[in-house]
């Protein structure tokens, strides 16, 4: 049986860019169709319309059909059969979780009736513990990891014919990867739902055992490297002393973290999901307190509070967060946006490192990819010419080759004397690219073994 098909499907952006054209494809019971296809090209503005949640001024043409009957937009009996027989996981997934509400009332809310054993079930099978201290707390007091495993659980629990995923696996640790994928492989053959991944990570979909449906050709980075010796040498920028890391919820994460990020350095963390990577950057930022411990900038103490910093400080550190959806004014323009970080700014030379079209400026973030939401959150950053940058998986709704461009222009910056501390689970990223790797593990954070 066909659940979805698209026969003949245009989209066209308010612009008038035609952004697909003539996309045909079919999915029934069973099948494992990931779309695929370089940053910014389509996909999910096609899962968009597919769900029938295109913004204004967005068109298609042609025909969608789900479970046999054409797809009216806005109609009621488009949304009630999409209601009963998708159930999706945004790529954003932590901003799909109401903030105020405990993980126990999402699961519920999205599965009401189903049976506590069955909740427990899925929970264990995405690898979220089924603890009465878990099912209390909220998104926001979970890492990004966590919360897109958890937006998982609530498509899971459905039970819905039609999973569709809008890069499931961006931002995971290996081995939540490793559990996100399998989950979802074990799921589609036990129960013959089937599976339309939108994805720029191609050994997903080969492990799912996907059919590819390409939307455009797939251009291999080649970028000559040499093997990078540590500035061991190099001043030491922003120092963490003797540092107790606390959660949003106050819960202790690691004590006595020392960390020194070095100018002309780029420094990887990496580690599991929730082991505390996130918190981390955001003590940095001045977005979470210290327990304990201290922070300094070029020697000097460094108010570990953002209200409590100057604005040369808070200027000198910039924070990418990885959900670049909410890094910009949805009711401005992207180079008003722009304007407002640095009014002179002329952001050319930093578009055309990232690949980036100068026509996506006049566009608001709606009118955005993922990854070109994420692009130009760099591009803010990189506008002021900080003194350390901080990135919180940059690359982790990119393609590779924008995912090289985006270690190019971060490599560029640190070349300028900017320290860098990156936070990454992406494992494309081959380790010449760092000066050094560490992991934050167990409440410590030590350098990793190469």
């Amino acid at each position: 049986m066909t659940l979805l098909a698209c026969d003949g499907v245009r989209l066209t952006a308010p612009d008038g860019r035609v952004l697909l054209d003539k996309l045909d494809l079919a999915v029934s019971l069973g099948d494992r169709l990931a779309v695929m296809g370089p940053s910014g090209s389509g996909k999910t503005t096609l899962l968009r319309a597919i769900l029938d949640t295109l913004p204004p001024g967005f068109e298609y043409a042609g025909e969608i059909r789900l479970d046999g009957a054409v797809h009216r937009p806005g109609a009621r009996d488009t949304r009630a059969r999409i209601i009963r027989t998708i159930a999706t996981l945004p790529q954003d997934a932590g901003g799909s979780l109401t903030p105020t509400m405990r993980v126990g009332a999402l699961v519920r809310e999205a599965a009401p009736g189903r049976d506590r054993q069955r909740v427990t079930e899925v929970l264990a099978m995405v690898g979220l513990p089924s603890s009465r201290e878990f099912l209390r707390r909220r998104p926001w007091q979970l890492s990004g990891g966590q919360q897109r495993r958890l937006a998982l659980t609530r498509a899971l629990v459905r039970d819905r014919p039609l999973l569709v995923l809008d890069e499931p696996t961006a931002g995971l640790d290996p081995e939540s990867r490793r559990q996100v994928l399998q989950v979802l492989g074990d799921l589609s053959r036990e129960l013959s739902s089937a599976l339309l991944l939108v994805t720029h990570d191609r050994a997903a979909a080969q492990t799912l055992g996907c059919d590819i449906h390409d939307l455009a050709p797939v251009v291999a980075a080649t970028t000559a490297r040499q093997r990078r010796t540590p500035a061991r040498s190099a001043q030491s920028v922003l120092a963490l002393r003797d540092a107790t890391l606390v959660s949003a919820a106050g819960d202790t994460i690691a004590e006595r973290v020392n960390l020194d990020l070095r100018a002309c350095e780029i420094t990887a963390l990496r580690g599991p999901s929730g082991e505390g990577k996130t918190n981390l950057a955001r003590t940095i930022a001045g977005l979470l307190p210290l327990r304990a411990g201290t922070l300094e900038l070029h020697g000097a103490p460094l108010p570990s509070g953002l209200r409590d910093r100057t604005v040369a400080q808070r200027r000198a550190l910039q924070l990418v967060r990885q959900s670049a959806d909410d890094a910009f004014n949805p009711r401005r323009s992207i180079r008003q946006s722009l304007h407002d970080t640095r009014p002179n700014i002329d952001p050319a030379t930093l578009l055309a490192a990232l690949d980036l079209s100068p026509d996506l400026l006049e566009r608001r973030p709606h009118q955005l990819s993922g990854g070109q939401r994420q692009r130009l959150a760099l591009v803010r950053a990189l506008s002021v010419a900080p003194e350390v940058l901080v990135l919180d998986e940059p690359t982790s709704a990119l393609d590779h080759a924008a995912a090289q461009r985006v270690i190019a222009a971060v490599r560029a910056a640190a070349e300028r004397g900017a320290a860098v501390l990156l936070i990454t689970h992406d494992d494309s990223l081959e380790a010449d690219n760092f000066d050094r790797t560490l992991l934050l593990q167990g409440g410590q954070l030590r350098e990793a073994l190469s």
